[in-house]
Order: structure tokens, then C-alpha cells, then sequence
């Protein structure tokens, strides 16, 4: 799946399943949240960040995505 699909497929995900309770975000170099973030030096791209937190860098395995969200759900 090309990494622009598979980003659609997480927030749609996201959305439906946790609702507005976590924000995940997607940036790479092309990004426009790059300016001015604490984590645009972060590396290697792209980086999955779940509620300001980098969690996932140069990769982007959804079902470990999915696992990381559920245990924050659990912990709330």
C-alpha cells in the first residue's frame, strides 16, 4: 500500500474508532506542520506522532499503530 493510502486508511481508522480523544499526526519533509514544530529535526521520516508524542519513525506499520492506540485507550 503506498504510504499515502495507508495515511487516509490510519486517520479514517483513527476517527471512526477513538473518535476526537487522540490526534494522530503524519509528517514528513512535504508536510506544511513542519515550521516551526519541536519535532522537525526528528529522523529518519516519516514520523507517527500520537498526542505530541513521536512514536514510530521511518516506518509506518498500522497494526503496531492500532496496538499503541488501544493501550493509550486502556490507560484513559
Amino acid at each position: 500500500m503506498p504510504l499515502d493510502e495507508a495515511m487516509i486508511y490510519l486517520r479514517r481508522m483513527v476517527r471512526r474508532r477513538f473518535g476526537s480523544k487522540v490526534v494522530v499526526t503524519f509528517y514528513n519533509e512535504n508536510n506544511y506542520l513542519r515550521t516551526g514544530k519541536w519535532w522537525e529535526n526528528e529522523r529518519p521520516l516519516p514520523l507517527i506522532i500520537i498526542d505530541g508524542k513521536v512514536v514510530f519513525r521511518g516506518t509506518m506499520p498500522l497494526g503496531d499503530i492500532i496496538r499503541e492506540l488501544e493501550e493509550l485507550e486502556n490507560m484513559v
